[in-house]
């Protein structure tokens, strides 16, 4: 998803943060695998993390042309966003929109 990171921390290391855009996530690997759930099974439609972003096409564009897995394509939410979905490796929700104008 073209995200970056300058360094893990931790022995062993166990915290990122990830930016991109000028967006920055920080992710901390739990203790125990069970623990960690994909939002979207405890609640339909519930993302793990949500961005917004300045040029969503663009953005979705370029996730196709990496080969990014699609939960949803581009569209336009009665709630007054242009979005999409995606899923991570793990498949958790990660969604990014803009508003519409």
């Amino acid at each position: 998803m073209g995200f970056s990171y300058d360094r893990f921390w931790g022995d062993p290391p166990g915290f990122v943060i990830l930016k991109r855009d000028g967006m920055f996530v920080m992710l901390k690997q739990a203790e125990d695998p069970k623990h960690v759930v994909p939002h979207w099974t405890v609640s339909d439609k519930l993302w793990n993390i949500y961005f917004w972003v300045s040029d969503v096409d663009a953005l979705h564009a370029e996730f196709v042309s990496r080969g990014a897995k699609i939960d949803y394509g581009i569209c336009d939410q009665p709630y007054g966003c242009r979005e999409f979905g995606t899923q991570d490796l793990d498949g958790h929700d990660i969604g990014f929109g803009q508003p519409v104008d």
